[in-house]
């Protein structure tokens, strides 16, 4: 599969998790229900009132807005790859796959800790919190592929 691709596919998730973010941040200030409240075991609403939806005061799911918005910045930097980047190496740094695979590996674990949490301490799981996390894997392993392909092409 061409980088291009992976970066397409990755935005393409980025937006999804963007949409599932805000939906869950508005969840979690309106104290409202959920549609996907189903039953006592799958509740996006009970996890999103629950202890572990915030840290540090801020739910969760705004630092899932934030993380998503920053994978599809990248792709769209690595995508276009505009002039202003390449003469400014932080920049460079900052938009580049190894910043994403960061992130998304940063990410990839926290979300196993809170996958955790639902099904070990909450006892109930939020549909939508695993989506979001399905898609940070997806995300992770493109982004883990990127990154070694470029690698080979750097080092041939």
């Amino acid at each position: 599969m061409k980088a291009t691709t992976r970066l397409k596919i990755i935005f393409f998730l980025s937006l999804m998790g963007i949409i599932i973010s805000v939906y869950l941040t508005g969840i979690y200030y309106q104290e409202k229900s959920s549609f996907c409240d189903i039953n006592d075991t799958l509740s996006c609403s009970a996890v999103s009132n629950s202890l572990y939806a915030q840290v540090f005061t801020i739910p969760v799911s705004l630092y899932g807005l934030l993380g998503y918005g920053f994978f599809a910045l990248v792709c769209l930097f690595l995508l276009e790859k505009p002039p202003w980047l390449k003469k400014k190496k932080i920049m460079q740094q900052l938009f580049s796959g190894e910043s994403m695979f960061s992130l998304a590996l940063i990410s990839f674990i926290f979300s196993l800790y809170l996958t955790y949490h639902e099904i070990f301490t909450i006892k109930v799981l939020c549909i939508l919190c695993l989506l979001s996390q399905a898609l940070i894997i997806v995300i992770f392993f493109l982004a883990y592929q990127l990154i070694r392909e470029q690698k080979k092409i750097n080092n041939p």
